[in-house]
């Protein structure tokens, strides 16, 4: 087969330049329109809907290269009409997992803006299992509106890590991993109540067969340092579920004079006896 001179390869595409352009443009507004009607919505709700959770948003629209940017979004429960919205986003974007694609497993990729912090999670229906990535970077828990509303306060920022398979129907099919870490975290239980600095948080949990395990949680660096591990029997109804969990806490000598009154409400003082964290997340017993 004869070749075309290089002459004649430069005078070819100059004389279809104009052409390849057009075409060039075509092919990557197929594409965006492909990436930009996607059913991301339908999805999403293939994949939160068993949970019994809904997405909203108030406005939609194309986010290049791929996918869509969805604004005013909030998470809620299906069954909770006019109640607190459980998460709100000012500003998610979604897009098409190719990954999971490749796995013949269609789900999406999620980043959304979260309470000062930015939340990527990938997200996909594995079988009967709802399959979630996820990395939390620097969240401010001070910002979430249902701990303001219960006159509670929580400062410093948050982050996480984890794999997890929920199941919407077996409980004791839901599996995976968890880590937490923090840095400044504060709390107060009570508004006007002086903040308990905790310092440096990490936490690693497991689940399986419808168990958490805390592996090993503890703080450093703050009023009150905290070193523990357990478990928790997890129910449908997460008010009920069930907790065994043994812990130590020790008090900073600087900052023993100023929580007196709290540490006095210990079933002993702080040290090297440890505690049991028991009974229910609705009706907790502390020995």
């Amino acid at each position: 087969m004869a070749r075309l001179s290089p002459y004649l390869k430069r005078d070819f595409l100059r004389e279809h330049l104009v052409q390849i352009g057009y075409i060039s443009v075509g092919v990557v507004l197929f594409l965006v329109f492909l990436a930009a009607s996607f059913p991301y919505a339908e999805i999403l709700s293939n994949v939160l809907g068993p949970a019994g959770l809904e997405i909203s948003s108030q406005g939609q629209g194309v986010s290049f290269p791929f996918g869509v940017r969805m604004t005013g979004v909030s998470l809620s429960e299906i069954s909770g009409r006019g109640q607190r919205p459980l998460i709100e986003s000012p500003d998610v974007r979604v897009s098409p997992s190719l990954l999971s694609f490749l796995m013949l497993s269609p789900g999406v990729n999620v980043k959304a803006s979260l309470y000062g912090g930015v939340l990527r999670v990938r997200m996909r229906r594995r079988g009967n299992l709802i399959a979630l990535d996820f990395d939390l970077e620097n969240l401010h828990p001070g910002r979430y509106p249902a701990l303001r509303a219960l006159g509670a306060s929580l400062s410093g920022t948050l982050s996480a890590q984890g794999s997890l398979e929920l199941s919407p129907e077996d409980i004791a099919a839901d599996h995976g991993t968890v880590t937490i870490s923090g840095s400044g975290i504060a709390v107060s239980a009570i508004r006007g109540m002086t903040p308990v600095r905790l310092g440096e948080i990490h936490a690693v949990a497991a689940l399986e067969h419808g168990k958490l395990t805390l592996r090993n949680a503890r703080t450093s660096g703050g009023d009150l340092m905290f070193s523990g591990r357990g478990v928790m029997m997890l129910s449908r109804v997460l008010a009920e579920s069930e907790m065994a969990i043994r812990f130590e806490l020790r008090a900073a000598p600087a900052a023993r004079a100023r929580l007196a009154f709290l540490l006095g409400m210990l079933p002993h003082p702080p040290g090297p006896t440890p505690y049991l964290l028991g009974g229910t997340l609705a009706a907790p017993t502390l020995s």
